[in-house]
């Protein structure tokens, strides 16, 4: 009868019978040659404490239990696992809320036989501002929509409430930097500063609509992007909002009154008043009052853009 010596570690010397052995050592001396469980067991990861976002593969995302999981997953190899299962346990520090512990336990067959290992780690969120959120501290905008005029409340909350909507738009495509960095007052109006050109461009048309109004573009160069050597843009567009116009005043008092001021001004223009109001009856008042306030209306635009010219040169 042949009796076989039990294996034993060529590490620590260990038999077979005391240990299960994975790759010809037992389990302690593997763990330990192998280094499963690779530094560091304090993880950092980027946080925003504006936005409170979470800086990830070069993107800002909610869910941080989630990045937790998929960076501490990196930490563990599990080269010679078969079919590995990970199981993080994740709390929150009670005295840090930038702190969180995380357990990590993987289970799989190594060698046929189960192996499962543990590991607690530290996660620390750093406090660091997104780039988003350093622009609009800064007051940075790539375009800006100028109210102007007659511009109320209402205006301002239906053109935001438009850039709102699109900007969730845009953002589920994945484009960066759909901002509004600030609303100011200025003398004739409203300014709207907006991190993106493409969230203006997707939203004229319907602000527009909306104010019932023309938009005018215009863009000034800035300079000369040093990474992409590409002339850099600023890009204005300018509403012009016009108050409703006033009823005329039919009333044959203030039609008479009316016809009085203009006498004083020509004679002439009393008998071509007279003439006209012959041929046309009481309802010439009303369009030679329209005529008038269309004139001065058209005046006043041409005044506006002049001054906003000269602003801006």
């Amino acid at each position: 009868m042949i009796f076989l010596k039990p294996r034993f570690c060529p590490k620590c010397g260990i038999t077979e019978d005391k240990s299960v052995f994975y790759k010809g050592f037992c389990e302690k001396c593997f763990l330990e040659r192998e280094h499963l469980i690779q530094p560091p067991l304090v993880v950092n990861i980027p946080y925003c404490n504006d936005c409170e976002k979470v800086h990830f593969k070069g993107h800002l995302v909610f869910g941080t239990d989630k990045i937790i999981v998929t960076m501490l997953s990196k930490h563990i190899d599990t080269k010679y696992f078969d079919k590995p299962k990970f199981s993080i346990e994740i709390e929150d520090d009670l005295h840090n809320r930038f702190l969180k512990r995380a357990k990590v336990t993987v289970v799989g067959l190594v060698d046929g036989k189960k192996l499962s290992i543990e590991q607690d780690f530290v996660v620390k969120f750093e406090k660091k501002q997104c780039e988003t959120c350093r622009k609009i501290s800064a007051g940075y905008f790539q375009s800006r929509i100028e109210l102007r005029w007659d511009v109320k409340d209402e205006d301002i909350k239906i053109t935001l409430k438009i850039l709102k909507k699109n900007a969730i738009t845009l953002k589920k495509e994945g484009i960066e930097n759909v901002f509004i960095s600030r609303v100011a007052e200025v003398k004739d109006g409203v300014d709207i500063l907006i991190g993106s050109y493409l969230l203006v461009e997707r939203s004229i048309k319907e602000i527009a609509k909306k104010l019932d109004s023309r938009c005018r573009a215009s863009k000034k160069l800035l300079g000369i992007d040093r990474e992409t050597s590409r002339r850099r843009y600023r890009s204005y567009y300018k509403f012009v909002i016009k108050p409703p116009e006033e009823e005329p005043d039919t009333t044959l008092e203030e039609g008479e009154e009316f016809i009085d001021e203009l006498r004083k001004i020509d004679k002439k223009a009393e008998e071509e008043i007279d003439k006209k109001r012959q041929e046309l009856g009481d309802e010439f008042l009303n369009v030679m009052r329209r005529l008038i306030l269309q004139t001065i209306d058209m005046l006043w635009m041409e005044h506006l853009e002049v001054m906003d010219y000269m602003r801006s040169s």
